[in-house]
C-alpha cells in the first residue's frame, strides 16, 4: 500500500526510496552486516539452540534474594534483560564501531564516522543508579541496598545444576 501511494503521489520519491532500499539490501547481503532496519538479511535464518550453560542473575535487595516468580513476566524480563544487555554491550562496544566503519568505508563515508556516536559510554555508577530506581519501581518497595550476582547453570539429567560459583557483577557499583 505504501509503495502504491508513494508511486501515485511522487514518482521521484518512489524511485529514490527504491534505490536506497536496494542499496541497503546489497550492503546487507554483500558485506554480511545489518546496515539498516529496512531489511535484515538472515534475521531468521536458522534455529537457535540453547547453550550448554545458561547465565542466571541473582538479585539481592535489602539483603534478600528477589523472588522473580512473584512478579509478572514482563517485569521480570525488564529486570533481567536490562542487566544482560548492559553487560553484553560492554563486551561488544568496540566491535560495533569497527564493523560499521568497515561497511561505510566501502561507500566512501567511513572517514566521517565519529566513534563516540557508535559507542555507548554510560558510566557504571549511572547504570547502577538507574537500575536501583528500576528495581524500586518494579518491586514497589524502598530499595536501600542492592547487590547482583551472576552464575552459570547447566542441565544435567533433568536438573538445573550450578556450573560455577556466583560472581558479583563488576559493573554494578554500590559503594
Amino acid at each position: 500500500m505504501f509503495l502504491k501511494y508513494l508511486y501515485a503521489n511522487s514518482k521521484t520519491r518512489f524511485v529514490l526510496f527504491m534505490i536506497i532500499t536496494a542499496s541497503f539490501i546489497f550492503l546487507n547481503i554483500k558485506w554480511g552486516a545489518v546496515a539498516t532496519p529496512l531489511y535484515q538479511y538472515g534475521m531468521f535464518s536458522g534455529r537457535m539452540y540453547p547453550a550448554d550453560t545458561q547465565k542466571i542473575y541473582h538479585i539481592y535487595v535489602n539483603d534478600k534474594l528477589v523472588d522473580l516468580n512473584t512478579i509478572t513476566r514482563a517485569k521480570k524480563d525488564l529486570l533481567l534483560i536490562t542487566l544482560e544487555k548492559f553487560e553484553k554491550e560492554k563486551e561488544i562496544n568496540d566491535l560495533v564501531f569497527i564493523s560499521m566503519q568497515k561497511i561505510f568505508s566501502y561507500a566512501g563515508v567511513g572517514s566521517f564516522m565519529k566513534e563516540d556516536i557508535y559507542k555507548n559510554n554510560i558510566p557504571d555508577q549511572l547504570f547502577t543508579h538507574y537500575y536501583q530506581k528500576l528495581l524500586q519501581d518494579v518491586l514497589d518497595y524502598h530499595v536501600v541496598k542492592t547487590s547482583i550476582y551472576s552464575q552459570l547453570y547447566r542441565w544435567h539429567s533433568g536438573n538445573f545444576l550450578p556450573a560455577s560459583s556466583p560472581e558479583k557483577l563488576p559493573f554494578f557499583v554500590t559503594e
